[in-house]
């Protein structure tokens, strides 16, 4: 993009800058990615900004873990996909191959994790209450979210690490 920082400075302003965002996820998000961008990069260029924005919705952009496609498109419970994303999550499953999904985005929904009422809207897809939903994630912060707003919650590569992991905890 033409940043002159280094990827240590990018990736650290890139944390300050998600934390400390002024905008919100919701919509489509731009203003809220625009931001992130200009803090974390310095630069400043509309049609750089629009090239990295569509890169995201892309295959290309994302690594999806070795098994999960199989995982999700047969899973040992309901899953439903709670995300801090924009309106563009569904295209982005769909491109990196991913089964459909229930989903709760928070671009779609207003609100983001850890904000209860997110859990709330995931149960609901499952028709579930809160209380019956496991959620893994791998922000310590979305999981105290799910854990306070009632559901039970584990840390994905802290209490979990594999879906085999998961697994046998679903089993348990």
């Amino acid at each position: 993009m033409g940043a002159e920082r280094s990827q240590a400075q990018i990736a650290r302003a890139f944390a300050e800058a998600w934390r400390d965002n002024p905008h919100a996820m919701v919509g489509d998000a731009k203003p809220f990615w625009r931001h992130l961008v200009v803090q974390a990069t310095g630069v400043v260029d509309d049609e750089r900004f629009e090239a990295l924005y569509a890169f995201y919705e892309s295959a290309e952009a994302w690594t999806v873990l070795d098994g999960a496609a199989s995982w999700l498109a047969d899973p040992p419970v309901p899953v439903v996909l709670c995300s801090n994303w924009d309106t563009r999550l569904r295209r982005t499953l769909d491109a990196v191959g991913l089964p459909p999904l229930p989903t709760v985005c928070s671009g779609e929904e207003g609100v983001e994790k850890p904000a209860e009422a997110l859990y709330r809207c995931a149960a609901a897809r499952l028709r579930l209450p809160v209380d019956g939903l496991l959620h893994v994630d791998d922000d310590a912060n979305n999981v105290q979210g799910a854990v306070l707003a009632g559901a039970r919650g584990l840390h994905w590569g802290v209490e979990v690490c594999t879906l085999g992991g998961l697994e046998a905890i679903l089993r348990a």
